[in-house]
């Protein structure tokens, strides 16, 4: 039995002089006393290494997690996403997402092709956003509501769909990013 420290066993029972906090601890059949100030400074140093460090202007993964992230930058980062993977082939796909936000209730809602486009450039910093005309042109050829849209353009049921899953791909992602 290894013991640290002044004590005198009662049993179970410990009685430490000078009313010095202790740890018991039981490893390998061998009870050991150590002193408080010597377990806390252990458990501090071992919380430290467990600790991911904090980078000077960098958040960490923890820091990412606690900070909610906001409906504005769920959408850039939406529509950025699908910029890159090729999901909007086409500008006027743009104006899709338009009709199905307008069409969505927990979505924003836009009077006009310019408050949509001021929106994205604006308030969401979208790069390249296409011109008013074209998305004035896929409001104009858009038919029904939303996810059960027409076009008057094109009666290719391929292209028709395409245009469908965009919308639905747009509003779903910004559903599951909240």
């Amino acid at each position: 039995m290894e013991v640290k420290g002044n004590f005198i066993n009662y049993g179970s029972y410990v009685d430490v002089h000078g009313n010095d906090s202790v740890y018991l601890s039981l490893e390998k059949g061998k009870v050991t006393i150590d002193k408080a100030e010597v377990m806390e400074a252990e458990a501090k140093e071992m919380e430290a290494k467990a600790k991911p460090t904090v980078t000077e202007g960098k958040p960490t993964a923890i820091d990412a997690k606690e900070a909610p992230v906001s409906k504005n930058q769920i959408m850039a980062d939406t529509i950025n996403g699908m910029e890159a993977s090729g999901e909007l082939k086409k500008r006027g796909d743009f104006g899709l997402l338009m009709i199905a936000m307008n069409q969505s209730d927990d979505m924003p809602d836009f009077a006009t092709p310019r408050s949509y486009l001021d929106y994205l450039a604006q308030e969401l910093k979208i790069e390249g956003v296409p011109s008013e005309s074209i998305i004035c042109k896929m409001v104009a050829k858009t038919r029904g509501m939303f996810p059960n849209w027409t076009f008057t353009d094109t009666s290719d049921i391929t292209e028709t769909n395409r245009r469908i899953n965009v919308g639905k791909y747009f509003i779903s992602a910004v559903r599951k990013g909240r």
